[in-house]
């Protein structure tokens, strides 16, 4: 069949690449036309491949969720990324969208990986349940937090929440310490009448 859709599986352990490489390749409207084992050359090879399609895992070169900034790289770059990776936690899954993924697919889901492949190619807008749920919940949060912090408090909770002190977010807001701390103060009240963790 002409005009396969063709995929980048950026892969780094050995019986992953082989059992969805094959996987895909049976499919006669789909192929797998490279192997990666890392993000950063993935990113390289962007450059001169052609391709509709990356499949990236998440942990790379035993790197801690080097697979994100990779994600991050590419979908800045206008590709279509599908994070695919045996990890299951919330805030892991949050971060693969946030870093511009298209998709996320559980390893344990990997029958679904077609559709999400074909999905991706035509622009569909299908979210895996492997991921749904947790953008359901974000957006959720999200609809809360909009209706109680005021924008100033946001800022503080978004720079706090990207892990930056107290004198971190006043000298980035120009305000004073004690300020922050109080802003800090009244986030916490607020969240924690809402039953937000903060």
């Amino acid at each position: 069949m002409e005009n396969k859709i063709r995929v980048i599986l950026v892969e780094d352990e050995p019986f992953w690449q082989n059992n969805i490489s094959k996987y895909i390749n049976k499919e006669n409207d789909i192929e797998v036309v490279r192997i990666i084992d890392n993000g950063p050359d993935a990113v390289e090879a962007t450059r001169s491949l052609e391709f509709d399609v990356i499949l990236m895992d998440l942990n790379l070169s035993r790197a801690n969720l080097d697979g994100l900034m990779a994600i991050r790289a590419l979908s800045q770059a206008g590709h279509k990324v599908i994070a695919l990776t045996a990890i299951k936690e919330q805030e892991v899954i949050a971060q693969s969208f946030e870093s511009g993924a298209v998709n996320f697919i559980n390893k344990s889901s990997l029958v679904d990986i077609l559709r999400a492949i074909r999905d991706a190619h035509m622009n569909q807008i299908y979210i895996h349940p492997d991921g749904s749920e947790v953008l359901r919940k974000e957006y959720l949060k999200e609809i809360r937090l909009s209706k109680v912090l005021t924008p100033s408090e946001r800022l503080v909770y978004d720079l706090r929440s990207r892990g930056l002190n107290k004198t971190q977010i006043a000298e980035q807001l120009h305000k004073s310490i004690s300020t922050i701390k109080k802003q800090i103060r009244f986030v916490k009240d607020k969240l924690k009448e809402q039953g937000i963790s903060f």
